[in-house]
This record gives C-alpha cells, structure tokens and sequence, in this order.
C-alpha cells in the first residue's frame, strides 16, 4: 500500500459519523492492519490523520486537564 492509499483510508475514516474515542479506535485498528503492508508505516501519526478538528481540539484540552489534575 502507498501513501495515497493510507491519506484515503484516513480521510473516509475522518468522515465517519463517530465520536473521537470510536473514530481513535477504528483508526487504530485499520492502522494496525495496514503496518505489515509498508515498513514506514506509522499508526500513531495515521490515527491523527483520521481525526477531525474537532477530535484534535477535544485531545487537546483532554490533555490539558489532565496536566492540571496531575500537577
């Protein structure tokens, strides 16, 4: 599989209606059974692609909370 296969299967996937926590786990999923297919591959850095901007806003004020929880 090429690169273009993969930014198709994450945009499809970012079309999805899901919430972030679903859309994060199918893009996963998918991720993991696309890695044996090209060395390159990297599934962390295909689920971001798969998200929304709105996926990447909520993991990002996620993330920060839970700074200030453990802080």
């Amino acid at each position: 599989m090429t690169r273009k296969h993969f930014e198709a299967l994450a945009q499809a996937i970012s079309e999805l209606d899901f919430n972030t926590n679903e859309r994060t786990k199918i893009a996963h999923a998918i991720g993991r059974a696309c890695a044996p297919f090209n060395p390159l591959f990297d599934t962390a850095r295909f689920a971001i692609a798969c998200m929304t901007p709105e996926d990447l806003e909520s993991v990002r004020e996620q993330r920060v909370q839970d700074k200030r929880d453990y802080a």
